[in-house]
């Protein structure tokens, strides 16, 4: 089993989490930013999730045609500058925008994760015997990011504001993109 593989994914499959989770987290404080009501705050929600729909399809085939480090990598970066857009954002167009480059980076990350989990869990020896353990941790470490995030946020903001934070956790997607380096894909 790669050490490198394991901590990448670890790292990776947390901050899909927290980004899967971020929308939510963050709607009250984007509403009051700005200045829109709970309905368009929705609509954004609802744009993250259209948005997976092709493009976890279209990542599915640049894996084919670029690898599983690039995609990856690429999500992350589209993660980033996700992030980076919706702490500088002052428009609902800025933040369809950003809701969209979101929906495709995550699109990318869980399209490599999902096929990165039992490798990264289980020995090759005991697959495709232990592949339900090996796709549980994936989701379990997956759901603590989920559940960190809100909490996370929610301190972060408190503390530094809403740029920020949200700056904070886009720098937070560097480690997973970094690890990759030094996975023997």
């Amino acid at each position: 089993m790669d050490q490198m593989l394991t901590l990448m994914q670890i790292a990776a499959l947390t901050i899909a989490g927290m980004c899967h989770a971020l929308l939510g987290s963050i709607k009250v404080p984007l509403a009051r930013k700005l200045e829109i009501d709970e309905t368009r705050v929705g609509g954004l929600v609802s744009v993250f999730g259209f948005t997976l729909i092709p493009m976890v399809f279209v990542a599915g085939f640049l894996v084919d045609f670029v690898g599983k480090q690039s995609v990856l990598g690429g999500g992350f970066v589209l993660l980033m500058i996700s992030l980076i857009m919706l702490s500088m954002l002052k428009t609902y167009r800025a933040a369809f925008l950003a809701v969209l480059v979101l929906g495709t980076g995550w699109s990318a990350l869980v399209n490599v994760l999902n096929v990165t989990s039992p490798p990264a869990f289980v020995p090759p020896e005991e697959l495709p015997a232990r592949m339900a353990y090996a796709m549980n941790m994936g989701d379990f470490i997956f759901g603590m990011g989920a559940f960190i995030m809100p909490i996370l946020i929610t301190l972060l903001m408190r503390k530094i504001g809403f740029k920020s934070a949200l700056l904070s956790i886009a720098t937070l997607g560097m480690v997973p993109l970094l690890l990759g380096f030094g996975v023997n894909w």
